[in-house]
């Protein structure tokens, strides 16, 4: 009688330890997958992050700002005065040598500069870095690369970052697309594929018409 006493308690103490394995390893496996769920979460905010367009600002007319004026040296000596700019569109794209972002685009806008041969555009690139040689170092490796070559845009420096910050820039990069009349018409926030037709379209609509069209063609807001 105790010899089956024994072996009724040896088996339920059996079945006590086989339940709590299952349900130790059905946690277990809740776990898994709740911290696969939240991984799957964050990747698709980063996939959305990733592909999400940086923002267009098109100013409405009436609502446009005057382009701050600026004498800044040049990376290859000299210096640039925005009073040379009178009734030519101008592209201004603020950048520093620490962002990569600003680096990627950096083909792109030689791209954009080839493709609109117009002797009332210009394309104006303003580097930001505090040393003033940071950005002609990175230029001297990208010419070294397979393809580089010596860009055909101007450069110029604002180590201060005071011209960066009197145009509203925030982050980097930031483009302003300026009218012939000196106001500022479109601000790019964030990097772009500068050589995608919508771009140099809408330049080139700018140099017919000497303000954006009516209808901004690439989903941009208005403030």
């Amino acid at each position: 009688m105790k010899e089956k006493i024994f072996a009724l308690i040896a088996v339920l103490s059996l079945l006590g330890i086989l339940a709590i394995k299952q349900i130790e390893q059905s946690r277990s496996g809740n776990e898994v997958r709740d911290g696969n769920d939240t991984n799957k979460k964050e990747n698709n905010t980063k996939d959305r992050a990733r592909h999400r367009t940086p923002p267009v600002i098109f100013y409405a007319p009436g609502q446009r700002p005057v382009a701050p004026s600026f004498e800044l040296p040049l990376l290859q000596g000299g210096t640039l005065n925005s009073s040379s700019f009178k009734d030519k569109v101008v592209m201004i794209n603020f950048w520093a040598t620490w962002c990569p972002p600003c680096i990627d685009e950096l083909p792109s806008l030689e791209i954009l500069d080839e493709q609109i041969k117009d002797k009332d555009f210009l394309l104006v690139t303003i580097n930001v870095d505090k040393d003033k040689t940071a950005a002609a170092r990175l230029l001297s490796r990208l010419v070294d690369m397979p393809g580089g070559k010596v860009p055909g845009y101007i450069i110029a420096l604002d180590p201060s970052g005071k011209l960066a910050a009197s145009y509203g820039t925030t982050k980097f990069p930031e483009t302003y697309l300026v009218g012939p009349n000196g106001r500022i018409l479109v601000k790019f926030i964030g990097p772009r594929n500068w050589d995608r037709p919508i771009y140099i379209k809408l330049i080139r609509s700018v140099l017919a018409s000497g303000t954006t069209p009516s209808m901004a063609p690439m989903g941009g807001t208005r403030p």
